[in-house]
């Protein structure tokens, strides 16, 4: 920035002529070289007021209910920071203003005649925007260094201590959890589907010559029946919560671990750990029923 301000005030070459002992500048020219010094300024500070909004937002994201001292003291450089771009924006609007007053002197006129009250204006406007331009890299010089020592104390100190979750990111892993749920009920439905054609067909033949191992059969086909409804219990159990996460988290991009939603992801972060030791436990209770089925039907 500070290059760019450095150039800000350029004045293209002076047009004057001298007729009857009258300088005159042309307006156009004049024009055009505050207009572009204005412009670059604009440029320039569009881009720090950018780089602020994004600083902010990014800060802003860190909502607590209870504060650490940390971010305390991170509040008021971030007060002090706002106060610092009110400047900045508030010489912006002087320059702004300085540059309109020209345009509004010399409107319909094509030159800048000397001894008339326009060419005194304009000696004094020339003089404002100078100035203007050098506060402006003064003060914008001073908000970038304010800028620099909020955001590093903020990565240095507050980051550090608090915990933040995407909330997008939360629902994905919520909507995969329940994406693999499905998968593993829709595998283990036609699984459970061919075992049972299996058994009927082995019962039917072996019924009265192995009681024993046709009983042991219709347990197991019980117990798988149990296992696919315990699946879905985990699976309704997992988007209840996941409703209830979106519920709470309309609006939001972020959660922090100060804020009295964080218990609302630690719900959410056991229950998605949960329900993936539930389909691990029930799939290894399967295998170990399928594998008796097949012993019971050699």
């Amino acid at each position: 920035m500070n290059k760019q301000l450095q150039t800000l005030f350029t004045l293209a070459t002076v047009i004057f002529c001298t007729t009857s002992c009258s300088v005159y500048y042309t307006t156009s020219q004049v024009n055009n070289s505050l207009k572009l010094s204005v412009n670059q300024a604009d440029n320039s500070l569009n881009n720090l007021e950018y780089q602020m909004n994004l600083l902010q937002s990014q800060y802003n994201d860190i909502q607590c209910d209870t504060k650490p001292e940390t971010m305390k003291q991170s509040d008021k450089m971030y007060a002090s920071l706002q106060t610092e771009m009110a400047k900045v924006n508030s010489m912006k609007a002087e320059l702004y203003q300085e540059y309109a007053n020209f345009q509004k002197y010399t409107q319909g006129k094509d030159k800048i005649v000397s001894g008339t009250p326009e060419f005194g204006q304009l000696k004094s406007t020339r003089e404002n925007i100078k100035s203007k331009m050098g506060s402006l890299q003064t003060q914008g010089e001073a908000t970038i260094k304010r800028a620099q020592e909020f955001s590093n104390y903020v990565t240095k100190n507050v980051v550090p201590s608090i915990q933040m979750v995407d909330v997008v990111s939360y629902k994905n892993s919520f909507q995969k959890a329940i994406a693999d749920l499905n998968k593993a009920q829709e595998q283990f439905e036609a699984d459970l589907k061919k075992s049972e054609i299996k058994i009927n067909e082995y019962v039917n033949v072996n019924e009265l010559k192995k009681p024993e191992n046709c009983k042991s059969l219709k347990s197991d086909i019980e117990k798988l029946q149990l296992s696919l409804k315990n699946i879905n219990a985990v699976k309704t159990s997992l988007e209840a919560t996941l409703n209830e996460f979106n519920s709470k988290t309309i609006g939001r991009q972020k959660i922090s671990s100060c804020s009295n939603n964080w218990p609302m992801v630690s719900k959410a972060d056991n229950e998605i750990k949960a329900s993936q030791n539930q389909l691990n436990s029930i799939q290894l209770n399967i295998q170990q029923i399928m594998s008796n089925m097949v012993q019971m039907m050699k």
